[in-house]
């Protein structure tokens, strides 16, 4: 069995077409092992599947390994799952076993996917900010055009002995029941969409993949909004509360 990226049946991602076998099923293929050994060998299938590490790998039978380089019970690499962000406490625990041997996270192993990773961080990252910084203004502008036509029936409110702190404490109400609307709405789409992308991920060069919902992220994110609400609705109230009384009733 042999990968289509090998062969120059797969996209050219990382062999181009030119430099593979350029073989297909039924064809003969030579392969040369570690000790030296070469052996011509019937291609039975080609490998299709979505996982980089497949597409790019030849495959024997394990008795056939074990028979030209001479080995019995013996593994090239061992492969151990950790639990995430603790890849490098359990080396260190593997080094003080005495172990000689390379051993390596899946960072250093995967460089490639370790990037990919890294990307799709940094992406969320980026979105993150922007979407916080687009509630901000969202918030200030909708706050803002609301005072705009009501500065006549604030500046009544104010004739009549209204506090500042209870006006500007009404647009932080307006402003928390929309931020908490949105997040609401919000939380809605991304369940829908997380058990969408559950039931049918998105295929890669790498695998198929599915975004994992995460508490805390989620928990900081509406903390992040709410107080985006606060600073967007305190900012245009405080600017009205400072103009004249006759100014806002003649809307100056």
């Amino acid at each position: 069995m042999i990968g289509s990226e090998m062969v120059g049946k797969g996209d050219g991602l990382i062999t181009p077409k030119e430099d593979s076998l350029d073989s297909d099923v039924g064809d003969w293929v030579y392969v040369s092992y570690e000790n030296g050994v070469t052996k011509r060998y019937k291609i039975k299938g080609i490998i299709k599947a979505n996982d980089l590490f497949s597409i790019i790998s030849a495959y024997v039978s394990f008795d056939e390994a074990e028979k030209i380089l001479n080995i019995t019970n013996k593994a090239s690499s061992i492969h151990i799952r950790t639990p995430k962000g603790m890849e490098k406490e359990y080396v260190q625990k593997i080094k003080e076993l005495g172990i000689n041997e390379d051993v390596l996270t899946w960072q250093d192993k995967a460089v490639m996917v370790s990037a990919f990773t890294d990307s799709f961080e940094k992406m969320n990252d980026v979105f993150k900010v922007v979407g916080l910084f687009i509630v901000f203004i969202t918030i200030i502008i909708i706050i803002y055009i609301n005072i705009l036509n009501n500065k006549r029936r604030i500046g009544i409110f104010r004739a009549i002995g209204v506090k500042k702190e209870t006006i500007t404490f009404s647009y932080l109400c307006t402003s928390f029941l929309y931020s908490l609307s949105g997040i609401l709405l919000g939380s809605m789409i991304i369940i829908f969409l997380f058990k969408y992308l559950e039931l049918n991920p998105i295929s890669t060069m790498l695998g198929p993949i599915n975004p994992v919902f995460n508490t805390l992220s989620y928990f900081i994110a509406v903390s992040s909004i709410m107080i985006s609400a606060v600073i967007g609705a305190l900012l245009p109230s405080l600017g009205v509360n400072k103009k004249n009384i006759m100014d806002l009733i003649s809307g100056r």
